[in-house]
């Protein structure tokens, strides 16, 4: 996939969200829409800057490169262990859901050696 046609899909993809949010804000009550308002105007005013880049380097024949290995995409595992973390609070408790938290999280950001779990197991002893 081009450059160009990645830059433009994001930048759409960017409006339309923050479209969303402008016309979802207009039912706060009591001035309540501003803030919502304001940056979702600013997010389509850098977005167009974006789409005018992008059609402005159509020529250009770079290709977008995917790369789907676990090195690359680390963050995203984290962020969803972040995003499943708040849920299990109320579910199982806060120490019980912080122990897999910190586990798990631990075990893929550093834990390659039998170093790393024994820090991991002081960390979690003292939290």
């Amino acid at each position: 996939m081009p450059i160009y046609l990645t830059k433009a899909l994001t930048a759409f993809g960017l409006i339309s969200v923050a479209l969303y949010i402008w016309v979802v804000s207009e039912e706060f009550p009591a001035n309540g829409h501003q803030i919502p308002q304001f940056t979702s105007g600013m997010t389509i005013f850098i977005c167009l800057f974006l789409l005018f880049d992008a059609f402005e380097s159509r020529k250009s024949a770079e290709k977008a490169q995917f790369d789907f290995s676990f090195a690359a995409n680390k963050q995203y595992f984290v962020l969803l262990l972040s995003i499943i973390f708040v849920p299990t609070i109320f579910a199982v408790g806060f120490f019980t859901a912080s122990f897999f938290f910190i586990s798990i999280w631990s075990g893929y950001s550093w834990c390659k050696k039998q170093k790393g779990y024994f820090f991991n197991g002081l960390l979690i002893i003292t939290f």
